[in-house]
């Protein structure tokens, strides 16, 4: 809504945004070391901290964890960066502990085919210059959301530098009126849980939800899909991280357009309740995946 944004980005009254915005997550903190009794775990995030609106600050403020730089003593440490070519900072390549998506160097489109490929057998790519029909054109870069759709073959001169070109998935939903999006959450050797998302067709390319649920993985996805996700994202270097996966309702497969290992979320239109209750899921995974003995989760 406007006034959200107008309360987060006015100074002096986003601090006041951001303070109660971290008010729930804190007194849960607060409430999960009381709970504990013990020395809190602290997890180091380099070259970026997470922002309040990121699924890891509210993973570790639920898990009772400190957030702390790469300087400081901790027990986990985490390659957090949200550019897409995400060289791995030198104070974490000489940490000597685990460092959660070390290998997570490349997030690009590019790179994302090239894993899926692999992973499946199969992928999106086409060349524009020669496939006939429509196409997906969009930026090779993390998050941008600037897809369209573009009549092809074209002339060699209008193929655009930094762009990918992949075939249309037919994600639309029985009625005509919606595409449905898979939001796949991967924490270390698991898939917790699914947000299935929809829009409108009109905004296929947005991230603005009409609606959205959660789900279970088994719900929406083989054991031979999941596998095959989970191995997509070693392939990428990715511990832990969100993947962006559509069904095509013609040849039925599951293609990943994204993958994103700091996320923001839950998404958009989920209602609170069902927020409340992913992120909790997402919480106990990350901390018996990645914490555990140093921390439970009760």
């Amino acid at each position: 809504m406007q006034w959200v944004e107008w309360a987060r980005n006015t100074p002096g009254v986003s601090t006041a945004y951001w303070a109660a915005y971290r008010l729930p997550f804190r007194l849960r903190y607060l409430r999960r070391r009381l709970a504990d009794g013990g020395r809190a775990p602290a997890v180091a995030f380099a070259p970026e901290r997470p922002h309040p609106l990121s699924v890891a600050a509210k993973v570790c403020s639920l898990a009772g964890a400190r957030v702390v730089g790469p300087d400081q003593p901790h027990d986990l440490a985490v390659h957090f960066s949200l550019a897409t070519h995400r060289p791995l900072p030198a104070e974490l390549a000489a940490d000597p502990g685990r460092v959660l998506n070390a290998d997570c160097t490349d997030i690009s489109k590019t790179a994302v085919e090239a894993a899926h490929q692999e992973a499946f057998g199969y992928g999106l790519a086409v060349d524009p210059t020669t496939s006939a029909g429509v196409c997906v054109e969009k930026s090779d870069a993390n998050a941008e959301h600037d897809g369209r759709e573009l009549r092809t073959p074209v002339p060699p001169a209008r193929v655009r530098p930094g762009r990918v070109y992949q075939q249309v998935v037919a994600n639309v939903t029985a009625d005509g009126t919606e595409v449905e999006d898979l939001r796949v959450v991967v924490v270390g050797t698991r898939v917790p849980l699914v947000y299935r998302k929809h829009r409108p067709v009109s905004d296929r390319f947005s991230n603005d939800n009409s609606r959205a649920e959660v789900v279970p993985a088994s719900s929406v996805l083989s054991d031979d899909e999941t596998a095959r996700l989970l191995h997509l994202c070693r392939l990428l270097g990715a511990d832990t991280a969100e993947l962006d996966v559509l069904r095509d309702r013609g040849d039925g497969r599951a293609y990943v357009v994204d993958l994103n290992p700091t996320p923001n979320g839950p998404p958009n239109h989920l209602p609170s309740a069902e927020a409340r209750r992913a992120l909790d899921v997402v919480t106990r995974a990350f901390t018996e995946e990645f914490l555990a003995p140093a921390h439970s989760f009760g």
